[in-house]
């Protein structure tokens, strides 16, 4: 009778004992891929110390890198901006006196890869700066963001004889975070672009349907 209620207590001995183990582990368990702040040490017991202590070093030396990442990205995309925009535009320039000259077409073509890039290094840095806080959010005109959308990539269509154009953009007032939306956009076009055949046809409609909702479209002649 004694051995059965024994090994009850000591199977809740156990239990108790492990409980700290289990909840450190369903908190990590529990955790978004992107949250890398501290594990309070006070919930847990003092054997767990030392290896909470070294988690958290670990989160804070991979969000110390991540950071070091994104202002490299940041920094390099503004550095490089200007001086391409520069160099596109004087090339722009030399090309409407020269059309027909193949050394500038060329030099046009790469040059507008080049900005390309940097424009989608701008966005990455604008969208992974704010990760790990509250963007605020704000007022913006739906239709003027993805007008600029079409701006920077106007160049990159051309390459390909490609139609891009709005067949309705609709002035639409819009909360929400700005530089989030012309990401979305952003890459929604450029995809458009890549999967679009050689003078193809992209046609762009920012509207609001008859629920009141803003609506972007994006129609391609891709496959």
């Amino acid at each position: 009778i004694i051995l059965p209620f024994a090994i009850f207590a000591l199977a809740a001995i156990i239990r108790r004992g492990l409980k700290p183990i289990d909840d450190f582990k369903n908190e990590l368990k529990e955790r978004d891929s992107e949250e890398l702040t501290p594990i309070e040490v006070h919930d847990y017991p003092q054997e767990l110390l030392p290896t909470i202590d070294e988690m958290n070093r670990l989160f804070e030396r991979i969000s110390k890198a991540q950071n070091e990442q994104k202002q490299f990205i940041a920094d390099a995309a503004h550095e490089l901006r200007i001086p391409v925009t520069a160099l596109n535009l004087q090339t722009k320039i030399l090309l409407s006196q020269f059309p027909e000259h193949e050394s500038l077409q060329n030099l046009s073509k790469g040059l507008a890869r080049i900005q390309h890039l940097v424009t989608q290094l701008l966005a990455l840095a604008k969208q992974d700066v704010t990760l790990s806080m509250v963007e605020p959010t704000g007022y913006f005109q739906l239709n003027d963001v993805a007008l600029n959308c079409v701006e920077q990539l106007v160049n990159l269509a051309m390459q390909k004889e490609i139609d891009l154009g709005f067949v309705r953009n609709e002035p639409i007032e819009m909360h929400s975070i700005e530089p989030t939306v012309h990401s979305i956009i952003f890459n929604l076009i450029d995809n458009a672009i890549k999967y679009t055949p050689h003078q193809g046809v992209i046609n762009i409609s920012v509207y609001t349907d008859q629920d009141h909702y803003a609506c972007i479209q994006i129609e391609d002649s891709g496959a």
